[in-house]
Protein backbone atom coordinates (compact mmCIF):
# COMPACT_ATOMS: atom_id res chain seq x y z
CA UNK A 1 0.00 0.00 0.00
CA UNK A 2 2.43 2.26 1.31
CA UNK A 3 4.21 1.64 -2.54
CA UNK A 4 1.27 2.76 -4.31
CA UNK A 5 -0.07 -0.73 -4.71
CA UNK A 6 -3.99 -1.32 -4.57
CA UNK A 7 -5.10 -3.07 -1.17
CA UNK A 8 -8.42 -3.19 0.08
CA UNK A 9 -9.73 -4.87 3.73
CA UNK A 10 -12.85 -7.15 3.51
CA UNK A 11 -14.69 -7.50 6.83
CA UNK A 12 -16.89 -11.04 7.19
CA UNK A 13 -19.88 -11.26 9.76
CA UNK A 14 -21.55 -14.57 10.74
CA UNK A 15 -24.96 -13.33 10.42
CA UNK A 16 -26.65 -15.96 12.39
CA UNK A 17 -24.69 -16.27 15.20
CA UNK A 18 -27.78 -15.50 17.58
CA UNK A 19 -29.49 -18.56 15.86
CA UNK A 20 -26.75 -20.58 16.25
CA UNK A 21 -26.65 -20.15 19.75
CA UNK A 22 -30.04 -21.09 20.25
CA UNK A 23 -30.26 -23.97 18.13
CA UNK A 24 -26.75 -25.39 19.50
CA UNK A 25 -25.63 -23.65 22.57
CA UNK A 26 -22.92 -21.02 22.75
CA UNK A 27 -19.96 -23.48 23.07
CA UNK A 28 -21.10 -25.43 20.34
CA UNK A 29 -22.23 -22.06 18.15
CA UNK A 30 -18.26 -20.42 18.63
CA UNK A 31 -16.89 -23.89 17.50
CA UNK A 32 -18.80 -23.14 14.44
CA UNK A 33 -17.54 -19.96 14.20
CA UNK A 34 -13.86 -21.10 14.63
CA UNK A 35 -14.40 -24.11 11.66
CA UNK A 36 -15.64 -20.89 9.54
CA UNK A 37 -12.33 -18.99 10.53
CA UNK A 38 -10.80 -21.82 9.17
CA UNK A 39 -12.53 -21.92 6.34
CA UNK A 40 -12.32 -18.52 5.29
CA UNK A 41 -8.48 -18.99 6.07
CA UNK A 42 -8.42 -22.15 3.23
CA UNK A 43 -10.23 -19.75 0.74
CA UNK A 44 -7.96 -16.73 0.68
CA UNK A 45 -5.32 -16.65 -1.75
CA UNK A 46 -2.34 -18.03 0.14
CA UNK A 47 0.18 -15.06 2.22
CA UNK A 48 -3.14 -13.48 3.08
CA UNK A 49 -3.13 -12.22 6.74
CA UNK A 50 -6.68 -12.49 8.32
CA UNK A 51 -7.90 -13.26 11.71
CA UNK A 52 -11.02 -13.13 13.78
CA UNK A 53 -11.81 -9.93 15.56
CA UNK A 54 -14.90 -10.46 17.46
CA UNK A 55 -17.55 -13.41 18.28
CA UNK A 56 -18.74 -13.16 14.43
CA UNK A 57 -16.40 -10.94 12.79
CA UNK A 58 -13.61 -12.08 10.59
CA UNK A 59 -11.23 -9.66 8.14
CA UNK A 60 -8.34 -10.64 5.54
CA UNK A 61 -6.18 -8.07 4.49
CA UNK A 62 -5.73 -8.28 0.54
CA UNK A 63 -3.00 -6.61 -0.96
CA UNK A 64 -2.08 -6.02 -4.60
CA UNK A 65 -5.97 -6.36 -5.02
CA UNK A 66 -8.49 -3.47 -5.78
CA UNK A 67 -11.80 -3.32 -4.04
CA UNK A 68 -13.93 -4.78 -6.95
CA UNK A 69 -11.62 -7.32 -6.79
CA UNK A 70 -11.74 -8.53 -3.35
CA UNK A 71 -15.39 -8.52 -3.86
CA UNK A 72 -15.84 -10.94 -6.21
CA UNK A 73 -13.52 -12.80 -4.01
CA UNK A 74 -15.67 -12.74 -0.83
CA UNK A 75 -18.96 -13.42 -3.01
CA UNK A 76 -17.11 -16.23 -4.10
CA UNK A 77 -16.11 -17.10 0.00
CA UNK A 78 -19.48 -16.65 0.55
CA UNK A 79 -21.11 -19.20 -1.51
CA UNK A 80 -18.83 -21.62 -0.49
CA UNK A 81 -19.70 -20.43 3.24
CA UNK A 82 -23.26 -21.04 2.54
CA UNK A 83 -23.12 -23.96 0.43
CA UNK A 84 -21.07 -26.03 3.51
CA UNK A 85 -21.77 -27.91 6.18
CA UNK A 86 -20.48 -27.79 9.49
CA UNK A 87 -20.75 -30.80 11.83
CA UNK A 88 -20.33 -30.09 15.85
CA UNK A 89 -20.54 -33.24 17.92
CA UNK A 90 -22.82 -34.77 15.84
CA UNK A 91 -25.52 -31.97 14.84
CA UNK A 92 -25.21 -30.45 11.42
CA UNK A 93 -25.71 -26.84 10.15
CA UNK A 94 -25.05 -23.91 8.05
CA UNK A 95 -23.76 -20.53 8.29
CA UNK A 96 -25.39 -17.23 6.73
CA UNK A 97 -22.96 -14.58 6.01
CA UNK A 98 -22.66 -10.73 4.84
CA UNK A 99 -19.03 -9.23 3.90
CA UNK A 100 -18.17 -5.72 3.02
CA UNK A 101 -14.89 -4.84 1.28
CA UNK A 102 -13.16 -1.18 1.79
CA UNK A 103 -10.22 0.16 -0.56
CA UNK A 104 -6.98 1.25 1.21
CA UNK A 105 -5.62 4.01 -0.57
CA UNK A 106 -2.40 6.14 -0.25
CA UNK A 107 -4.42 7.93 2.80
CA UNK A 108 -5.87 5.25 4.72
CA UNK A 109 -3.40 5.46 7.11
CA UNK A 110 -1.50 2.55 9.19
CA UNK A 111 -4.03 2.24 12.25
CA UNK A 112 -5.46 -1.50 11.61
CA UNK A 113 -7.95 -0.83 14.40
CA UNK A 114 -9.45 2.12 12.68
CA UNK A 115 -9.26 0.80 9.60
CA UNK A 116 -11.10 -2.49 10.63
CA UNK A 117 -13.92 -0.43 12.70
CA UNK A 118 -14.40 2.01 9.43
CA UNK A 119 -14.92 -1.16 7.32
CA UNK A 120 -17.48 -2.44 10.02
CA UNK A 121 -19.87 0.41 9.68
CA UNK A 122 -20.23 -0.69 6.17
CA UNK A 123 -21.43 -3.77 7.44
CA UNK A 124 -24.01 -1.64 10.05
CA UNK A 125 -25.04 0.06 5.95
CA UNK A 126 -25.83 -3.43 4.80
CA UNK A 127 -27.98 -4.86 7.45
CA UNK A 128 -29.75 -1.39 7.86
CA UNK A 129 -30.87 -1.98 3.94
CA UNK A 130 -32.83 -5.15 4.68
CA UNK A 131 -32.44 -6.03 1.25
CA UNK A 132 -31.10 -9.32 -0.13
CA UNK A 133 -27.34 -7.97 -0.87
CA UNK A 134 -24.99 -10.28 0.94
CA UNK A 135 -21.84 -8.06 0.01
CA UNK A 136 -21.21 -4.33 -1.18
CA UNK A 137 -18.20 -1.95 -1.50
CA UNK A 138 -18.18 0.40 1.47
CA UNK A 139 -17.14 3.62 0.81
CA UNK A 140 -16.63 6.11 4.26
CA UNK A 141 -17.75 9.30 4.54
CA UNK A 142 -15.88 12.24 2.94
CA UNK A 143 -12.81 14.02 5.18
CA UNK A 144 -13.74 15.43 8.15
CA UNK A 145 -15.74 18.99 7.96
CA UNK A 146 -13.71 21.60 9.49
CA UNK A 147 -15.19 23.57 11.84
CA UNK A 148 -13.49 26.11 13.61
CA UNK A 149 -16.22 27.98 14.38
CA UNK A 150 -18.97 25.43 13.71
CA UNK A 151 -21.78 27.57 13.79
CA UNK A 152 -20.13 30.10 11.48
CA UNK A 153 -19.10 27.39 9.27
CA UNK A 154 -22.67 26.19 9.18
CA UNK A 155 -24.21 28.85 8.09
CA UNK A 156 -21.99 29.77 5.62
CA UNK A 157 -22.48 26.62 3.88
CA UNK A 158 -25.94 26.78 4.13
CA UNK A 159 -26.35 30.34 2.92
CA UNK A 160 -23.89 29.39 -0.09
CA UNK A 161 -26.75 26.64 -0.95
CA UNK A 162 -24.05 24.14 0.04
CA UNK A 163 -25.96 22.50 2.66
CA UNK A 164 -29.57 22.31 2.79
CA UNK A 165 -32.83 21.60 5.38
CA UNK A 166 -34.81 19.64 3.54
CA UNK A 167 -38.80 18.47 4.60
CA UNK A 168 -40.91 15.34 3.60
CA UNK A 169 -43.96 14.91 4.65
CA UNK A 170 -44.99 11.69 6.78
CA UNK A 171 -48.61 10.91 7.18
CA UNK A 172 -51.11 8.98 9.20
CA UNK A 173 -52.84 6.38 8.49
CA UNK A 174 -55.28 6.31 11.41
CA UNK A 175 -56.69 9.59 10.78
CA UNK A 176 -54.20 11.45 13.04
CA UNK A 177 -55.00 15.24 12.23
CA UNK A 178 -51.57 16.35 12.83
CA UNK A 179 -49.22 17.33 9.67
CA UNK A 180 -45.63 16.00 10.47
CA UNK A 181 -42.26 16.15 8.85
CA UNK A 182 -39.00 14.55 9.04
CA UNK A 183 -36.41 16.77 8.24
CA UNK A 184 -33.22 16.16 7.36
CA UNK A 185 -29.26 17.86 6.80
CA UNK A 186 -27.43 16.98 3.02
CA UNK A 187 -24.21 18.83 2.16
CA UNK A 188 -22.70 18.69 -1.38
CA UNK A 189 -19.22 17.80 -1.23
CA UNK A 190 -15.85 19.30 -3.14
CA UNK A 191 -16.69 16.15 -6.10
CA UNK A 192 -20.72 17.20 -6.25
CA UNK A 193 -22.01 14.33 -4.65
CA UNK A 194 -24.26 14.58 -1.43
CA UNK A 195 -23.97 13.45 2.08
CA UNK A 196 -26.80 12.83 3.82
CA UNK A 197 -26.90 13.79 7.24
CA UNK A 198 -25.33 9.97 9.25
CA UNK A 199 -22.72 10.79 6.77
CA UNK A 200 -22.08 14.25 7.92
CA UNK A 201 -21.98 13.19 11.44
CA UNK A 202 -19.73 10.33 10.57
CA UNK A 203 -17.26 12.77 8.85
CA UNK A 204 -17.02 14.53 12.02
CA UNK A 205 -14.62 13.03 14.13
CA UNK A 206 -15.15 14.16 17.66
CA UNK A 207 -18.50 14.51 19.56
CA UNK A 208 -17.95 17.97 20.31
CA UNK A 209 -17.92 18.74 16.69
CA UNK A 210 -20.53 16.40 15.98
CA UNK A 211 -23.19 17.49 19.30
CA UNK A 212 -22.67 21.47 17.57
CA UNK A 213 -23.83 19.90 14.10
CA UNK A 214 -26.99 18.44 16.16
CA UNK A 215 -27.70 21.27 18.07
CA UNK A 216 -27.05 23.86 14.73
CA UNK A 217 -29.54 21.39 13.53
CA UNK A 218 -32.06 21.92 16.03
CA UNK A 219 -31.71 25.43 16.29
CA UNK A 220 -32.72 25.68 12.53
CA UNK A 221 -35.40 23.36 12.93
CA UNK A 222 -37.47 25.02 15.99
CA UNK A 223 -37.08 27.88 14.04
CA UNK A 224 -38.70 26.58 11.27
CA UNK A 225 -41.07 24.67 12.93
CA UNK A 226 -42.66 27.97 15.28
CA UNK A 227 -42.36 29.78 12.05
CA UNK A 228 -44.85 27.10 10.65
CA UNK A 229 -46.83 26.51 13.39
CA UNK A 230 -47.73 30.33 13.83
CA UNK A 231 -50.51 29.76 11.28
CA UNK A 232 -52.28 27.77 13.35
CA UNK A 233 -51.68 24.43 12.11
CA UNK A 234 -50.60 21.31 14.62
CA UNK A 235 -47.12 20.66 12.76
CA UNK A 236 -44.84 18.88 14.41
CA UNK A 237 -41.11 18.03 13.01
CA UNK A 238 -38.88 14.54 13.51
CA UNK A 239 -35.12 15.24 13.40
CA UNK A 240 -32.32 13.26 12.90
CA UNK A 241 -29.34 13.58 15.07
CA UNK A 242 -26.14 11.98 15.41
CA UNK A 243 -24.59 9.21 18.37
CA UNK A 244 -23.01 11.99 19.59
CA UNK A 245 -25.81 13.53 21.39
CA UNK A 246 -25.54 9.97 23.75
CA UNK A 247 -22.71 11.69 25.00
CA UNK A 248 -23.84 15.10 25.33
CA UNK A 249 -24.23 16.03 29.19
CA UNK A 250 -26.26 19.42 28.43
CA UNK A 251 -28.09 18.31 25.35
CA UNK A 252 -31.71 17.75 26.96
CA UNK A 253 -31.19 21.06 29.34
CA UNK A 254 -30.28 22.65 26.17
CA UNK A 255 -33.26 21.50 24.31
CA UNK A 256 -35.35 22.23 27.30
CA UNK A 257 -34.42 25.94 26.57
CA UNK A 258 -34.38 26.00 23.21
CA UNK A 259 -37.32 24.85 23.09
CA UNK A 260 -38.88 27.48 25.91
CA UNK A 261 -37.07 30.01 23.84
CA UNK A 262 -39.35 29.33 20.35
CA UNK A 263 -42.54 28.90 22.35
CA UNK A 264 -42.69 25.24 21.04
CA UNK A 265 -44.58 22.47 22.87
CA UNK A 266 -41.89 19.67 23.48
CA UNK A 267 -44.83 17.20 21.89
CA UNK A 268 -44.21 19.26 18.46
CA UNK A 269 -40.54 17.82 17.98
CA UNK A 270 -39.52 14.24 17.62
CA UNK A 271 -35.43 12.96 17.63
CA UNK A 272 -34.83 10.14 16.04
CA UNK A 273 -31.69 8.24 16.21
CA UNK A 274 -30.28 5.59 13.72
CA UNK A 275 -30.33 1.80 14.72
CA UNK A 276 -27.28 0.87 14.02
CA UNK A 277 -25.91 3.84 16.17
CA UNK A 278 -28.04 3.10 19.16
CA UNK A 279 -26.64 -0.75 18.95
CA UNK A 280 -23.87 0.20 20.33
CA UNK A 281 -24.72 2.53 22.61
CA UNK A 282 -27.87 1.02 24.37
CA UNK A 283 -27.83 2.36 27.92
CA UNK A 284 -26.30 5.90 26.91
CA UNK A 285 -29.76 5.90 23.90
CA UNK A 286 -31.75 4.56 27.15
CA UNK A 287 -30.90 7.51 29.57
CA UNK A 288 -31.50 10.03 26.31
CA UNK A 289 -34.72 8.82 25.45
CA UNK A 290 -35.51 9.01 28.63
CA UNK A 291 -34.94 12.66 29.17
CA UNK A 292 -36.38 13.33 26.00
CA UNK A 293 -39.30 11.46 26.94
CA UNK A 294 -39.85 13.22 30.28
CA UNK A 295 -39.52 16.39 28.80
CA UNK A 296 -42.27 15.77 26.63
CA UNK A 297 -40.72 15.25 22.92
CA UNK A 298 -40.94 11.97 20.79
CA UNK A 299 -38.33 9.43 20.40
CA UNK A 300 -37.48 7.37 17.93
CA UNK A 301 -35.20 4.65 16.21
CA UNK A 302 -34.69 5.20 11.90
CA UNK A 303 -33.52 1.49 9.86
CA UNK A 304 -35.30 -0.01 12.28
CA UNK A 305 -35.49 -4.17 12.10
CA UNK A 306 -31.92 -4.47 10.73
CA UNK A 307 -31.01 -6.86 13.48
CA UNK A 308 -32.20 -10.18 14.99
CA UNK A 309 -31.97 -8.55 18.34
CA UNK A 310 -34.16 -5.44 17.49
CA UNK A 311 -36.60 -5.96 19.32
CA UNK A 312 -34.12 -5.84 22.75
CA UNK A 313 -32.95 -2.84 21.25
CA UNK A 314 -36.31 -0.91 20.63
CA UNK A 315 -36.92 -2.22 24.32
CA UNK A 316 -34.00 -1.12 26.45
CA UNK A 317 -33.67 1.58 24.15
CA UNK A 318 -37.37 3.04 25.44
CA UNK A 319 -38.07 4.29 21.68
CA UNK A 320 -41.49 5.29 21.08
CA UNK A 321 -41.51 5.20 17.48
CA UNK A 322 -39.97 3.18 14.34
CA UNK A 323 -39.19 3.86 11.03
CA UNK A 324 -38.61 1.32 8.49
CA UNK A 325 -38.04 0.48 4.64
CA UNK A 326 -41.34 -0.60 2.99
CA UNK A 327 -39.21 -2.03 0.24
CA UNK A 328 -35.95 -2.03 -0.70
CA UNK A 329 -36.68 -2.60 -4.47
CA UNK A 330 -36.44 0.19 -7.04
CA UNK A 331 -39.66 -0.46 -8.18
CA UNK A 332 -41.36 -0.05 -4.94
CA UNK A 333 -43.34 -2.98 -4.98
CA UNK A 334 -43.84 -4.95 -2.30
CA UNK A 335 -44.02 -8.27 -2.84
CA UNK A 336 -44.31 -11.39 -0.49
CA UNK A 337 -40.79 -11.58 1.08
CA UNK A 338 -40.95 -7.65 1.76
CA UNK A 339 -44.42 -8.39 3.03
CA UNK A 340 -43.02 -11.26 5.83
CA UNK A 341 -40.48 -9.23 6.37
CA UNK A 342 -42.65 -6.06 7.45
CA UNK A 343 -45.34 -7.99 9.17
CA UNK A 344 -42.51 -9.61 10.92
CA UNK A 345 -41.01 -6.25 12.07
CA UNK A 346 -44.61 -4.60 12.98
CA UNK A 347 -46.58 -6.99 14.37
CA UNK A 348 -43.72 -9.48 16.49
CA UNK A 349 -40.58 -7.05 16.87
CA UNK A 350 -42.51 -3.91 17.56
CA UNK A 351 -44.67 -3.71 20.65
CA UNK A 352 -48.77 -2.50 19.93
CA UNK A 353 -47.91 1.07 21.71
CA UNK A 354 -44.53 1.97 19.23
CA UNK A 355 -45.49 4.46 16.29
CA UNK A 356 -44.48 2.83 13.50
CA UNK A 357 -43.55 4.60 10.16
CA UNK A 358 -42.91 2.65 6.81
CA UNK A 359 -40.65 4.90 4.20
CA UNK A 360 -39.69 4.42 0.53
CA UNK A 361 -43.56 3.91 0.06
CA UNK A 362 -43.73 4.65 -4.17
CA UNK A 363 -47.39 3.75 -4.96
CA UNK A 364 -50.70 3.78 -4.04
CA UNK A 365 -50.93 -0.19 -4.43
CA UNK A 366 -49.14 -0.81 -1.33
CA UNK A 367 -51.26 1.85 1.12
CA UNK A 368 -54.04 -1.45 1.41
CA UNK A 369 -50.79 -3.76 2.18
CA UNK A 370 -49.41 -1.35 4.98
CA UNK A 371 -52.86 -0.58 6.49
CA UNK A 372 -53.25 -3.76 7.04
CA UNK A 373 -50.50 -4.84 8.65
CA UNK A 374 -50.95 -1.93 11.13
CA UNK A 375 -48.18 1.36 10.05
CA UNK A 376 -49.07 4.00 11.76
CA UNK A 377 -47.76 6.57 9.49
CA UNK A 378 -46.16 6.13 5.75
CA UNK A 379 -43.66 8.54 4.06
CA UNK A 380 -42.40 8.23 0.52
CA UNK A 381 -42.03 9.38 -3.48
CA UNK A 382 -45.22 8.52 -3.74
CA UNK A 383 -46.42 11.11 -1.11
CA UNK A 384 -43.58 13.71 -1.71
CA UNK A 385 -39.56 13.58 -1.38
CA UNK A 386 -37.72 15.72 0.55
CA UNK A 387 -38.11 19.63 -0.36
CA UNK A 388 -37.00 22.87 1.06
CA UNK A 389 -40.30 23.98 2.36
CA UNK A 390 -43.06 22.43 4.86
CA UNK A 391 -45.56 22.83 2.35
CA UNK A 392 -47.72 19.53 1.23
CA UNK A 393 -50.97 19.67 0.98
CA UNK A 394 -52.30 16.87 3.93
CA UNK A 395 -55.87 17.15 2.73
CA UNK A 396 -54.93 14.85 -0.06
CA UNK A 397 -54.69 11.70 2.05
CA UNK A 398 -57.51 12.04 4.30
Amino acid sequence: QRQGREAALIYLQLSNLLVLRDTLGVFRADRVASELHALLGSELPAGIAHGRVSNDGFVALMTRCSAKEALRKVEAIQDTIHQHFFDVEGRTTRCESVATVMALGKDAGDNLEDLIDCTYAGILDLLSERGDRRASIYKPPAAPIQMGNAELNLDSLQSEGLLRLLYQPVVSLRGDAGEYYEMTAVLQDADGSELDCKQLAAGMLDDRKGSKFDRWLLFNATKQLAAKRADGTDTRLIVNVSPSCLRDGDFCNWLGVSLSAAGLPPVALSLQLDESDVKVAVHQAGRLFSELNKLGCGTGLNNFGSFEDSAEILKHSGAKAVKVRATNQESGVIDDKNREALKRVLNETVPSSTTTIVSHVASAATLATLWQLGASFIQGSYLQGPAPEMAYEFAEIA
